[in-house]
């Protein structure tokens, strides 16, 4: 069991980074990235094209992966921003969720037309052949999985780092909540949002990247790796990382673990893993939907509040000026009111009052 679940652990990284990447750009635009299986897809064709030793340029397989992830990852976010993804931001929800789902399938026919439609299954990924490196408990670790996990925790810490200590961090999130107090501290809103897709492109790559070995080049692979990182972003209410990490993490094990105790043939044995990111949405928006929302409860308290005080204020105002009497202060009003405009012209002479 435990190299099910160690092998589970390496697939749940996978759908961590991947589920990250959603939550880092949609903090910042919200914006739900439906693309991300087809960015992803094509970032790998990208990767395969310039590893290939027989069809493409033949470089090193780190080389090629750094390329991709740190820089045609991120100038492709920045391109898709600059023509699509920067004019969302006023747009209806469910007009977000149409161009999304509309360019996710323009990536995969775009990739398609590029390199080829011919699948490829068999292709390795940044670490080459994998290698067994160490043993835990007589179960062998690959230096793929070690390498998968440790990147997922490093991106992990370092997204939940910067989004929630740092002042990049803070000024990503003002940018959607208040964008005119992020305009007063001297940012640029459309620059922050610009970058988040570029690290956001940058991280679905390395998800893309690293998920090759397990899926190969084809888009349904893909697809099942952004419905597997969509279950972690619902886990995570969309904003919070640490919940989107630990929830695609679990659901990874979950899904090979599940391996040693369902049927290998039938409805159950075949249809079960792979409903397994939806049963966990499921499950999520169940159980946050029984959850009382305290920020918002105080928040409805405090408007309240204010309208009260409002309310009260007002209708005292309009009680004064509607009532016919029995409120000296009126008067006393009207008799300073006269006493000014009957003292000027004896008060002061005819060049004060002829000016």
């Amino acid at each position: 069991m435990l190299s099910f679940a160690i092998a589970g652990l390496a697939v749940g990284a996978l759908y961590a980074m991947s589920a990250m990447a959603l939550v880092i750009t949609y903090n910042a635009s919200r914006v739900f990235n439906f693309a991300q299986g087809g960015m992803a897809f094509f970032l790998a064709y990208c990767f395969y094209y310039m590893g290939n030793s027989d069809t493409g340029l033949g470089l090193n397989l780190w080389l090629a992966a750094a390329i991709v992830v740190l820089i045609i990852g991120p100038l492709l976010g920045l391109f898709l921003w600059w023509l699509l993804l920067g004019k969302l931001g006023n747009l209806a929800p469910l007009t977000k969720v149409g161009v999304m789902i509309g360019l996710q399938v323009a990536l995969v026919a775009i990739t398609t037309l590029i390199f080829g439609h011919d699948p490829v299954y068999l292709v390795y990924g940044p670490v080459g052949e994998p290698s067994v490196i160490f043993t835990v408990f007589d179960v062998n670790v690959s230096n793929e999985q070690f390498i998968i996990i440790v990147t997922a925790a490093i991106v992990a810490l370092g997204g939940y780092y910067v989004l929630n200590r740092t002042m990049a961090g803070l000024v990503t999130r003002g940018s959607v909540d208040s964008e005119l107090m992020t305009v007063l501290t001297g940012t640029n809103p459309k620059f922050v949002v610009a970058a988040t897709w570029m690290i956001g492109t940058g991280i679905a790559g390395l998800a893309g990247l690293m998920v090759l070995p397990k899926v190969g080049l084809s888009s349904g692979g893909f697809a099942n790796l952004i419905a597997a990182s969509m279950a972690g972003a619902v886990i995570g209410k969309f904003t919070h990382l640490w919940r989107a990490f630990f929830g695609a993490l679990i659901l990874g094990i979950t899904q090979e673990v599940l391996v040693l105790y369902l049927p290998s043939e039938g409805l159950l044995g075949t249809a079960l893993r792979p409903s397994l990111p939806f049963l966990f949405m499921v499950a999520a928006v169940l159980v946050y939907s029984q959850q009382k929302d305290v920020k918002a409860d105080s928040q409805k308290v405090e408007v309240a509040a204010v309208n009260n005080a409002y309310e009260v204020s007002l209708s005292r105002y309009l009680n004064i000026m509607r009532n016919p009497k029995g409120h000296w202060d009126r008067w006393v009003g009207y008799a300073i009111l006269v006493v000014v405009l009957v003292g000027i012209p004896i008060l002061f002479n005819e060049y004060w009052t002829g000016l």
